[in-house]
């Protein structure tokens, strides 16, 4: 039995289609939206924590987006506080942070990626009810706009939810090796 280039071809080109078409089905079977969230307690006080976190040229002194991890930074608007901007970039990810509120009890932001129609808000909530320490809550939610038919803006969603949680734990590890609480073992008796 022969079989002729054109069917080749042709049964080719129906196989990717029918690849292309099951991606696209798939792809509205992702969620649009995504909530991260992790807990870290520090021994800080709120308003040492405020003025760390609502001033964008600190993030690259305890956050996952530093020069050494290959991000560039420029910075806009006030130094601090509600409308502070920082830009980063690096091979992978381009984005923009806007601080949008800033008190001793929340600081909230936003996040913008380049080229995706994701709308990322942070929040930064910390709790100093227990003395000695503040409990520092940090949520992200992520949603794509609600009437979204870009089956590439639900994939990259997802892919960015991972790349935002590695991103979250590790700031917090290294808020935790800065402003750690360590509990004191007590002593048997």
């Amino acid at each position: 039995m022969h079989l002729c280039p054109m069917s080749i071809l042709f049964t080719f080109i129906v196989l990717i289609a029918v690849l292309a078409l099951v991606a696209a089905v798939f792809a509205f079977m992702l969620p649009q939206s995504w909530r991260i969230e992790e807990v870290a307690q520090l021994a800080a006080s709120p308003k040492e924590l405020l003025a760390l976190f609502q001033t964008p040229a600190n993030w690259p002194n305890w956050s996952a987006w530093t020069k050494e991890q290959g991000y560039s930074f420029s910075f806009e608007g006030p130094e601090a506080g509600p409308g502070a901007m920082m830009f980063w970039k690096s091979k992978q990810i381009s984005a923009k942070l806007i601080i949008t509120q800033a008190n001793e009890q929340q600081i909230n932001f936003e996040l913008e990626v380049d080229r995706s129609p994701l709308k990322i808000q942070g929040i930064m909530a910390l709790d100093n009810s227990i003395p000695d320490y503040t409990q520092l809550a940090w949520r992200l939610e992520a949603d794509l706009p609600h009437n979204s038919k870009d089956p590439l803006g639900r994939y990259q969603a997802y892919f960015l939810k991972n790349y935002f949680k590695t991103s979250l734990l590790y700031s917090l590890q290294r808020l935790e090796a800065d402003y750690g609480f360590f509990e004191e073992e007590e002593e048997e008796e």
